[in-house]
Formats: structure tokens, C-alpha cells, sequence
């Protein structure tokens, strides 16, 4: 029964994610949205800047520049900040694949795999969460829908926001599990890396499930009758899973903090993020 269950819930979240990348794909076809046309989706400063980025990104995965030191940016000096701020997502890894005459190709690419990375992930939450694995149709469509929403076009631009998109549903998922008293360490886990992929948008989800949290916390408290200890206990796994997911990113968020203290021009100034 358990393994009927598990392959009921691997066929929703894999058609979830197909019909989301066939959609893109189609959207893309009729728009003439690279690789089908010569439209890119890097706009605005995605053209100006995050271009050159990935470039300088694909030089240091093949050996020619250096996260550590770089004299791209006038004087020289540590990269550190860029690359937790815009290159860090694991997508972007896909840029070794392509030419510096195809950057926009890439960039369009990898927006399209994020969105349907977030079609994937909220099928994953609803299957789990809900046991929505019995009305797969509305699963489906709801996770198509989280995907295909009017921010994630709005930003796709802002590629690297997309990341807090699709790590938004598993973090999500994992609070449930906190407060119904299962391991703490797969919130850890989604925090850390989610932190890892772009802290900015993992900052906005961070929030998000602390609100998630109460109100997952409330129905905790109206099912089981909870008393005080467990509701003080519930929530001290909580804070203690958020912190150690903090915790796991520290190699790459503490230099990123520490290189924007350090510098206002060099590396990314923390005051214009905000």
C-alpha cells in the first residue's frame, strides 16, 4: 500500500513539472523566446549586468577567473558577495555549457528549469502535506498554477529571486513536520541551502515561515489539545532547526556579510538591497 501511495505521489509531482516545462516551452515557441527565437528574457539590469556575471562565472568554472580574488572589478579584490548575491543557484552551473554569444540562451533556459523547479516543489508540499495524491487533477493545476504565477514572469529578470520560489514549498513542508514532532534536521537542510542558493530570498522565506509556523502551530494546538510544554517545546525545535539551518550556510553567508561590511562599492553595498 505505502509503495502504491509513493508512486501515486512521484507521477503527480513528475506531471506537474512536465506540463510545466511543456507550457514554458510552448510560451516560448510563440513569443520567439530564445532558444526558439532571438527574444531574451534578461532585461532591464539582468541585460547590463547579470550577463557579464554569469560570463565571469563561466570563466571561473572553467579556471580562467577566481571567486577569491578578481581584478574585474577595477582595483581587484574578493567576488565573494557577487556570487552568494547572483551566481550561487545551482542552475547556474549549466552556464559551462553554453558560448559567451549565447548568455541570453542560457539565461532564458535556466528561468524556465527554475519555474518548473517550482512546479515540482509545490507538488511535492501539496502530496505530502495533504495527502493530495487522492485529488490529483486540482494538485496538478494548483502547482501549475504556483509556477506559472505573475511574479515569477514579473521576475524573471531577477533570475536569482526565483530560487526562493521553488525552496519556499520545502521549507514549508519541513515546519509542518516540526510542529508534528518529526526530525527537525530536513528544515535545517531546506534553510541552509536555501540560504546557500540566494540568502535574499531565502531572508523573504525565512519570514514567510515563521507566519507558516504559527499557523500550522494553531492547528497543533486545536487537534491535539496541546498543553503548554508541548506548544513551548514545538517551538524550541522550530527556532532551534531555523538556527542550525543558518548555521549550515555559514561558509558562504558569513564572508558574504563580511565582504559587504568591508566594502560599499567593491562587492555588493547591503544598504541598496534593502
Amino acid at each position: 500500500m505505502k509503495s502504491t501511495h509513493r508512486r501515486d505521489r512521484v507521477r503527480i509531482v513528475a506531471l506537474s513539472g512536465i506540463l510545466t516545462f511543456f507550457i514554458l516551452c510552448l510560451l516560448f515557441y510563440i513569443k520567439g523566446i530564445a532558444p526558439f527565437g532571438s527574444v531574451s528574457l534578461a532585461v532591464m539590469d539582468a541585460q547590463i549586468q547579470y550577463l557579464d556575471f554569469f560570463s565571469y562565472f563561466k570563466d571561473v568554472l572553467t579556471g580562467k577567473n577566481s571567486i577569491a580574488y578578481t581584478f574585474g572589478k577595477g582595483l581587484g579584490g574578493t567576488n565573494i558577495a557577487v556570487y552568494s548575491y547572483y551566481l550561487s543557484s545551482p542552475f547556474s552551473l549549466l552556464v559551462v555549457f553554453f558560448g559567451a554569444q549565447h548568455m541570453n540562451c542560457f539565461f532564458n533556459i535556466a528561468a524556465a528549469f527554475k519555474i518548473t523547479m517550482a512546479s515540482i516543489a509545490f507538488a511535492t508540499f501539496c502530496v505530502h502535506r495533504f495527502n493530495a495524491n487522492k485529488r490529483p487533477v486540482i494538485t496538478v493545476l494548483l502547482s501549475i498554477g504556483y509556477a506559472l504565477c505573475q511574479y515569477n514572469f514579473a521576475q524573471s529578470s531577477n533570475i536569482m529571486w526565483l530560487d526562493g520560489v521553488y525552496m519556499l514549498p520545502f521549507i514549508l513542508l519541513q515546519v509542518y513536520n516540526v510542529v508534528r514532532g518529526k526530525k527537525n534536521w530536513g528544515l535545517s537542510v531546506c534553510v541552509g541551502l536555501a540560504i546557500v542558493f540566494n540568502w535574499y530570498s531565502a531572508g523573504i522565506d525565512c519570514i514567510f515561515s515563521g507566519f507558516w509556523f504559527l499557523f500550522e502551530l494553531g492547528l497543533f494546538v486545536l487537534e491535539k489539545k496541546a498543553w503548554k510544554k508541548e506548544v513551548f517545546r514545538v517551538i524550541c525545535r522550530y527556532v532551534a532547526a531555523m538556527l542550525l539551518g543558518v548555521t549550515l550556510s555559514a561558509a558562504l553567508f558569513f564572508p558574504t556579510i563580511m565582504a559587504l561590511k568591508k566594502s560599499a562599492r567593491g562587492s555588493l553595498d547591503l544598504a541598496s538591497l534593502l
